[in-house]
């Protein structure tokens, strides 16, 4: 019999059993469930839901026999802490609904988690968290105390000394405690699985809260004594981010994966749980030294200076994946790499890729720079819809789309120049953080309308210049086509290296007479014309 023919097993358990269980150890929180996320208002919802018997969901749980999984000691997890003792069950799904109810009645104990420290108001029926509770004090029943016998029993005695109905409150509480001692919460248990088939199960069952990723997921079962995947990811983020590179810990893994020779593919990425944590610790200082690369070549060929401007993590990880292997490019073969890149860009050829069309490219493209076979774009299917550019100046400009990085790195590659002073602007001000406030529109969205309406924005890539923050104050409620007009009016040594660095067809007559439109047509022609040429330089 195959793993997978092994069904869930469902059940229902009083709450009780469930907390002597978790009391007990046999309950644990692995380490990829990070955190306590709920509101207050949601534990009060959930208080209220079980009072009135109302169903909340089932528990997923998956029994382990052994140490497989890290164990999370996320402080504001209520869960206690010690050494467990195998087999155990771990919570893949309603962790938030399980530490409610954990926590409520633990409060002070497991707990000093003020989120949990939720009582009962006696005259209004209503559950309150004790720093919200307006009411007499006397009247207020922690609920940390309904499991509790001696604090029970103190809670009664307080009620005999209120009032003539004592008896009555006493009775309350009493039933309060009952509607939580009856309470039943469904279960359902996974057995005889692998991890992967743990995945795809948790993937498919939790449609709201935090999704499980594998990355998640290899935090827990990459874990040693000697090396730990949360530290690593923290470690090698924080060093990226000294570049101004900000990755996912799913790309970084994926980095990682490759360092092993793994396609960076789900099911595959999992297979990292088999290595040693000599392997692994070895594989992040590999990550990070072909990163250095990776980051280093993106400065040096594109002018990039952080991961706004990597607009593909398939772009990021083919790169990685070169720089790893070869280690070291010559000028030529940067120049072939630099123009995939672009070309990945501008054509919009990784939007929407399914992971093996990414990881075939990654090896792809690799093996051509190994090879020195270099690429013949106007063919290759990854750039086929590079040449149908025409529209492309109608384009929006919109942060972290590949056609308006494509748009800015152009820029870049021409060495856009100040329309205050014509100096050559500074990459860096423009190319480290992708701010759509450096583009100014010429003409506003009203000028636009004569191309059919489809115009949402006047920030179209053929109706922005590039203000730098350097030039704003000086171009501040300036009037664009005046600003135009004036560079169109000087020497024609001086004004064309201004306005070509900016993708402006030279020609003085088309802002003459209010044409803006003429104009508009011939800048997207210009805008096209420039990323069709880098691509098939």
């Amino acid at each position: 019999m195959t793993s997978s023919s092994f069904p869930p097993r469902p059940s229902v358990e009083h709450l009780l059993t469930i907390f002597r269980r978790i009391d007990a150890r046999k309950i644990l929180v692995p380490a990829f469930q990070r955190t306590f996320v709920w509101k207050e208002s949601q534990i009060i919802d959930l208080l209220e839901s079980v009072y009135s018997g109302y169903p909340v969901g089932s528990i997923l749980l998956w029994t382990i026999d052994r140490e497989i999984l890290r164990i999370s000691d996320a402080d504001d997890v209520p869960f206690p802490r010690g050494v467990p003792q195998y087999p155990v069950d771990f919570v893949l799904d309603g962790l938030q609904r399980l530490s409610s109810l954990y926590g409520v009645f633990h409060f002070g104990t497991a707990t000093k988690n003020l989120k949990f420290d939720v009582g009962f108001d006696l005259k209004e029926h209503l559950f309150v968290h004790s720093h919200q509770f307006e009411g007499e004090r006397e009247l207020f029943v922690p609920l940390n105390a309904l499991f509790n016998p001696r604090a029970l029993l103190d809670v009664q005695q307080r009620l005999l000394k209120v009032s003539n109905s004592g008896d009555e409150l006493i009775q309350t509480v009493l039933s309060l405690q009952s509607r939580f001692q009856e309470y039943m919460l469904p279960l359902v248990t996974l057995t005889e699985r692998d991890p992967g088939e743990v995945v795809s199960i948790f993937e498919r069952v939790n449609n709201t809260g935090t999704k499980l990723s594998r990355v998640d997921f290899m935090r827990a079962i990459t874990w040693s004594s000697d090396f730990d995947l949360n530290d690593a990811l923290e470690e090698m983020e924080s060093w990226l981010s000294n570049f101004n590179f900000d990755l996912s810990d799913d790309t970084i893994v994926k980095a990682i994966g490759l360092t092993f020779n793994l396609d960076p593919l789900p099911d595959v990425m999992l297979s990292l749980r088999e290595k040693s944590a000599d392997d692994l610790d070895n594989a992040v200082q590999e990550t990070k030294s072909s990163f250095d690369q990776t980051i280093l070549f993106l400065r040096e060929h594109l002018n990039i200076f952080g991961s706004d401007f990597v607009p593909y993590e398939g772009q990021i990880l083919t790169l990685f994946n070169v720089f790893h292997k070869l280690h070291k490019i010559d000028e030529e073969s940067a120049i072939h790499l630099k123009q995939w890149f672009f070309a990945t860009s501008v054509s919009e050829a990784l939007q929407g890729r399914p992971d093996h069309f990414v990881a075939k490219q990654i090896r792809t493209i690799t093996t051509r720079i190994k090879e020195k076979r270099f690429f013949e774009f106007r063919n290759d299917a990854f750039t086929r819809n590079a040449s149908g550019l025409a529209d492309a100046g109608l384009k929006r400009l919109i942060k972290g789309k590949a056609l308006s990085t494509a748009f800015v790195e152009m820029l870049g590659q021409k060495q856009a120049r100040s329309l205050v002073d014509g100096r050559i602007i500074d990459p860096e001000e423009y190319l480290r953080v992708f701010e759509t406030a450096s583009f100014v529109p010429i003409f506003p969205k009203s000028a636009l309308l004569e191309f059919g309406g489809e115009i949402s924005s006047p920030k179209i890539l053929a109706n922005v210049l590039l203000v730098p923050p350097s030039d704003a104050a000086a171009l501040r409620g300036a009037d664009l086509r005046k600003v135009l007009l004036d560079w169109y009016s000087r020497s024609k040594d001086e004004w064309t290296p201004v306005l070509g660095s900016q993708m402006l067809p030279l020609s003085e007559d088309l802002l003459k007479d209010g044409r803006d439109i003429t104009f508009l047509e011939w800048r997207a022609d210009a805008v096209a014309d420039a990323l069709r040429d880098w691509i098939f330089f």
